[in-house]
């Protein structure tokens, strides 16, 4: 069972008195601590209402967007939800996911406010799960977006596929679904994992094709631009054979000016447009 979940409003929301907590249990001096949370807290807020400022209050909570320190900060404080998974997997009330040749489980994957849980696809493990982000919500202020929160399930049936989506309230994701831009596919090695990205490619390309560009300029577009492309989800997945070489011939036609009906005879060698696969 794979959860996907987000942060709704994440650095609007996060508690001061759960930032300070998380500092302190990373053992920061004190001084430091309060030097920082000088910077992050606000002594009086005033709202713009009409053009009329309101009586002023005091937050309790949020970090300022554009604050080079609140990135940093946030991210330590969303470690705490990592931290306390596992805890419950050190504890054995969360079993997660054993991979094939490895000992310890695979629990979570966070980037940011970008989270991922592992678990059984048991209702036991589901609701303690649950907890787990109950606790985290109540401690940082934080709370989960439900729209965007999804279940996936792995060789499980039908029944207990909708038993456990129906009773923890989740909504039952499909493949294919996209994680940190990437296409996840239960297929990994599938040709349907990389057509949105050969379709990216080739809709920048007919941008050009009606542009008058020499040789030098085509190799420029294509070793800065287009390259440059794939370079992210090459460095999360192998690219299939078969999506190698439609992208290598997509390059090809780029080149040589796959609009013209003449064909012409290659000068260069295409094995340096695409790492192998």
């Amino acid at each position: 069972m794979l959860i996907k979940l987000d942060l709704a409003k994440a650095f609007d929301r996060l508690s001061w008195i759960y930032l300070e907590g998380i500092l302190k249990s990373y053992v920061f001096d004190q001084q430091w601590i309060k030097w920082i949370l000088s910077k992050v807290s606000c002594p009086v807020v005033s709202i713009l209402l009409n053009g009329s400022p309101s009586e002023a209050f005091t937050p309790s909570r949020g970090l300022r967007q554009g604050n080079p320190l609140s990135p940093f900060l946030f991210i330590l404080a969303a470690n705490g939800l990592g931290r306390l998974v596992k805890a419950q997997v050190s504890r054995e009330k969360i079993k997660g996911l054993h991979i094939y040749g490895e000992d310890i489980p695979v629990s979570h994957q966070q980037f940011v406010d970008d989270i991922m849980l592992y678990g059984q696809a048991t209702l036991k493990e589901a609701q303690r799960i649950i907890k787990s982000l109950s606790q985290f919500s109540r401690a940082s202020g934080m709370e989960i977006n439900k729209d965007k929160l999804e279940v996936f399930f792995f060789n499980t049936s039908l029944a207990v596929q909708s038993f456990l989506a129906h009773t923890i309230g989740f909504n039952r994701g499909s493949f294919p679904s996209k994680y940190l831009g990437i296409i996840l596919h239960e297929h990994q090695f599938w040709l349907a994992n990389w057509n949105l990205l050969i379709k990216k490619i080739r809709n920048k390309m007919e941008n050009w094709t009606h542009r008058s560009l020499n040789a030098p300029s085509l190799v420029t577009l294509l070793k800065s631009v287009l390259q440059a492309i794939p370079n992210y989800q090459l460095s999360c997945q192998a690219i299939p054979k078969a999506a190698s070489q439609k992208l290598v011939s997509l390059f090809k036609n780029f080149l040589s000016q796959g609009t013209r009906k003449t064909r012409k005879w290659a000068l260069i060698s295409w094995e340096w447009l695409l790492p192998a696969p």
